[in-house]
């Protein structure tokens, strides 16, 4: 079973502040943005400013006229300082969890821990949520923490700050865990902080305002109005009908609490960068020696890569040259590589036809995208298949190297009733789109290998009695037809443009050529589009 731990600072960005700056605590302070509509406008207050009627979304004006004599001090809101000092503090949480991450959202207040099987390691999950709150209080702060607004703490020792007033809540969900860090104190009687929420579903969650199921303001001002208060009552409504009166945002905020939608706990941390870089003591325009050094250099990834299962995706190669001329060159890869030879051949395939305007003095080779390595279990009997799709993947990074992105190309299907927009060519080692991972519906009858663009205009006689193709005319040749099969209409629809209808035929000519034509019913003009094999 998952277990989450939300961490919650209220009013962070004015406990940021406050950390940082002591001396205001006895103060009236309120955060003010200039970003507003109406001018500079009040983002976040201190409880002091608030028992004096100043509120958020109130102009700077207007709050500095209700303080009246205690005269507000305000400070410009930074959100940037203080996502970075959240994400300082998320940091001094990864003690506890391998997986911390901020909040989703502009302005996190958040911290999400995955602490699942991890609790036996501090002797349960309420000892884990005391000590990670007594860390917070009195553990060490990173040095460059100052440059956030989190000065630095003696290790060990009492802070002589107050301690961040902080909300712990365990539970199966991050929706579960987040609503009961945030709303548990409204509940009758309210249970005390950390708040930690038994495996499976716990009544006292579905008790709590509409409010914890983190939904915009505009879906809570209608559910309001209909006075639906709780999650409990928005879960008795038919479910058919929330879709269409709130959106899909209510039914994902739902299924989220109740485990139907698991939501991954994404770590803060950035991935680890894959680089690697050598200064050279003499400037070299040698082209054998700057691969040799790339070799080496490529050789350092990929051991770095293996260490951490990864496959370089997309690669780049910086050369800094004399007068400050920086000069680099890409290479894509169809399938994730960590194999050294298969790079470096890549790496030198580039570097034959790169031109070198002045002597290099620093190499850097850096892997701007990677992918976790796929294993391929090995076979108890040889398989070509499997030996012929390795072959293909060498051979379409080789010439992609090579000849270039766009010269090596791969047909695609799209979903189009016109079969001159069916099919679009795309780099070969270009990942498909998502609007074009679905699979097409096949074709309702057989299609030429060969089809013409545009079509050929053709002259064509037809059957009276029964309207079928008796001869064609192509380039002024009669052809006579054997043969017919048809015709299959295939029309657009008006919402794609100008309207297209056409009636196709299959035909069959004396010659043995197998031909496709349509008519085209706005002007009954007949074409040429394809031939069949």
């Amino acid at each position: 079973m998952t277990r989450i731990l939300c961490l919650w600072f209220p009013n962070w960005s004015i406990q940021r502040l406050l950390h940082c700056k002591p001396e205001l605590k006895r103060r009236s302070v309120a955060l003010f943005s200039n970003t507003g509509r109406r001018g500079s406008q009040i983002v976040a207050c201190c409880d002091t400013a608030y028992r004096q009627g100043v509120r958020p979304d109130m102009s700077l004006a207007e709050a500095k006229a209700v303080a009246g004599k205690n005269r507000l001090l305000a400070e410009l809101y930074n959100p940037a300082v203080d996502r970075q000092a959240l994400e300082l503090l998320a940091e001094r949480c990864e003690p506890f969890s391998p997986r911390v991450a901020l909040e989703e959202g502009n302005h996190p207040e958040s911290l999400l821990l995955d602490i699942t099987g991890l609790d036996h390691w501090f002797a349960n999950e309420q000892q884990l949520a005391e000590q990670l709150t007594a860390l917070l209080a009195c553990s060490t702060t990173a040095p460059t923490s100052t440059a956030a607004g989190l000065p630095p703490v003696p290790p060990y020792q009492p802070a002589e700050q107050e301690a961040m007033h902080s909300r712990i809540a365990i539970a199966d969900t991050v929706a579960a865990a987040w609503a009961m860090a945030h709303f548990a104190h409204t509940l009758e009687p309210p249970p005390a902080f950390p708040v930690i929420v038994p495996c499976g579903e716990d009544p006292l969650l579905f008790s709590l305002p509409a409010a914890a199921l983190r939904l915009p303001e505009k879906v809570l001002k209608m559910l309001s109005r209909l006075g639906i208060i709780s999650i409990e009552q928005i879960l008795c409504l038919p479910r058919s009908s929330l879709n269409s009166r709130f959106g899909k945002e209510l039914l994902r905020r739902i299924d989220q609490i109740t485990n139907r939608i698991v939501e991954v706990v994404e770590p803060h941390r950035p991935p680890p960068q894959f680089s690697v870089e050598r200064p050279l003591e003499y400037p070299i325009d040698n082209r054998d020696s700057l691969a040799w050094i790339l070799r080496e250099l490529v050789d350092q990834l990929a051991a770095k890569l293996l260490n951490h299962d990864q496959g370089v995706v997309q690669l780049i190669v910086r050369l800094q040259c004399d007068q400050q001329e920086q000069r680099c060159f890409h290479i894509g890869l169809f399938r994730p590589s960590a194999a050294a030879g298969h790079i470096q051949e890549l790496v030198e395939l580039q570097l034959e036809n790169f031109q070198i305007p002045a002597p290099v003095h620093h190499v850097q080779v850096i892997a701007t995208m990677t992918a976790q390595l796929t294993l391929n279990q090995h076979e108890l009997f040889s398989d070509n298949r499997l030996t012929n799709a390795h072959e293909r993947l060498l051979l379409a990074n080789r010439l992609r190297s090579r000849l270039g992105t766009e010269a090596v190309l791969q047909p695609q299907l799209k979903t189009s009733a016109l079969p001159e927009q069916a099919c679009r060519n795309v780099p070969w080692t270009e990942r498909a789109d998502k609007s074009h991972r679905k699979k097409p519906a096949f074709p309702p009858g057989p299609r030429p290998l060969l089809l013409y663009r545009p079509p050929r205009p053709i002259q064509l006689a037809r059957d009276s009695p029964t309207g079928q193709p008796q001869c064609a005319w192509i380039n002024r040749q009669p052809h006579n037809i054997v043969q017919s099969w048809g015709p299959e209409r295939i029309e657009t629809g008006w919402w794609r443009g100008p309207s297209v209808q056409r009636d196709y035929y299959r035909i069959e000519t004396t010659t043995g050529s197998r031909l496709w034509v349509f008519r085209q019913l706005n002007n009954n003009g007949w074409f040429l589009h394809g031939e069949f094999a």
